[in-house]
């Protein structure tokens, strides 16, 4: 039954508490002296998704929003090709696995890092969806468009060959 009463949602977090789950997240972090273009975590990022897919799995898709945006854009095209990154091209038991069959990007951008390039720079299968916020400040419009293949030959390719791309006003938030 459906509850009408905001104390069921109601937390003990506080913003300063210094409690774990108060922590920012992220998959990775991007050192600013390298002008954001060497991130540091991808590796272990890696290793974790690739366990939770191997104990877990078979997935049929990903989602993920911002940073995970990009983070599920680069399993969609590990996992339809395992080769373009050391740890998803070790063999292993109940590896290699499917690749997706599809992927929805909101908020999504282009990873800067080079050690990502070659898993935007192949063409991966996967049909996918792009959410856009054209007010989104953090993730500007060149990195999400370069990644949502409205240009019929950007430099990198997200998921090509023929994703949707879908638009919103708002900004980088998930669209109500």
């Amino acid at each position: 039954m459906p509850t009408v009463s905001a104390a069921d949602f109601d937390s003990s977090a506080t913003a300063a508490s210094g409690a774990p789950e108060d922590l920012p997240r992220g998959w990775w972090f991007a050192d600013r002296e390298d002008g954001f273009t060497k991130f540091r975590g991808v590796e272990p990022t890696l290793e974790y998704l690739r366990q939770i897919i191997t104990e877990k799995g078979p997935f049929q898709g990903v989602w993920g929003f911002s940073q995970g945006g990009a983070c599920a854009a680069m399993v969609a095209s590990l996992m339809a090709d395992p080769s373009l990154h050391p740890v998803f091209a070790a063999p292993g038991p109940n590896w290699p696995p499917p690749p997706l069959q599809f992927a929805v990007i909101v908020g999504g951008f282009l990873p800067l890092d080079p050690t990502c390039k070659a898993m935007f720079d192949t063409k991966v299968p996967t049909p996918s969806l792009h959410v856009l916020g054209r007010g989104d400040t953090i993730v500007g419009q060149g990195r999400s468009r370069a990644s949502d293949q409205s240009d019929p030959s950007p430099p990198q390719q997200l998921i090509p060959p023929s994703p949707t791309a879908s638009d919103h006003a708002q900004t980088g938030h998930f669209p109500s």
